[in-house]
């Protein structure tokens, strides 16, 4: 793994290289050590569709940094907390705000995320318990599992929640027991046009 110290991305003359364990996409086996089962580091994909991968820093919140601030775009540990847009809001691939990273689904639909440990709440939250606000939902490879890279949804109970005119609260039956909210928020609409199953909100 190769990070850029100081500079530009470009400017590989202060960069610093660190060697990283490899590990194996999906869930892990009775005898798997995954990633030596370390909360802040997850197996990310070298190939598409490979199953391989290596173990990257994706710290879950500030406890895994302190006295130090966890970076949600990097999953690294940082001197000053990120500025920017909150996850799930809009944002444009091409000139990000976000405090994380921005993700993009459509042409017409992208949302503020972060890295994090695909299952599981990290997303910055300092919480222990349900209900969480965010939850690491989205699977960015094939056969995703305990420990591998993913990346962070806002979490609602209706759709107003999502504070988006584009975005529904899709439900999710198998989150509800683990986040203490009912569903993900999502484009309101599929690739295909057809409206999203979603939690209207009741007055």
């Amino acid at each position: 793994m190769e990070l850029d110290n100081n500079g530009t991305p470009a400017d590989t003359t202060d960069d610093a290289a660190y060697c990283l364990p490899n590990c194996k996409l999906g869930p892990p086996t009775a005898s798997d050590d995954k990633c030596r089962a370390r909360l802040d580091l997850v197996c990310s994909e070298t190939a598409q569709g490979a199953g391989a991968g290596y173990c990257r820093p994706a710290c879950r919140s500030d406890v895994d940094c302190a006295p130090r601030v966890c970076d949600l775009k990097t999953g690294l540990c940082g001197d000053a907390a990120p500025s920017g847009e909150a996850i799930g809001s809009n944002c444009d691939p091409k000139s990000p705000n976000c405090a994380g990273g921005c993700i993009s689904h459509s042409a017409t639909y992208a949302e503020c995320s972060g890295v994090c440990s695909f299952n599981t709440p990290g997303c910055g939250q300092t919480n222990s318990t349900p209900p969480y606000d965010f939850f690491c939902t989205l699977d960015p490879a094939t056969n995703s599992g305990p420990g591998d890279l993913g990346y962070c949804s806002k979490l609602c109970n209706c759709d107003d929640d999502c504070g988006r005119a584009d975005s529904v609260c899709e439900p999710i039956t198998a989150l509800a027991t683990k986040t203490g909210r009912k569903g993900v928020c999502s484009a309101k609409t599929y690739a295909s046009g057809e409206v999203r199953t979603h939690l209207p909100c009741t007055k």
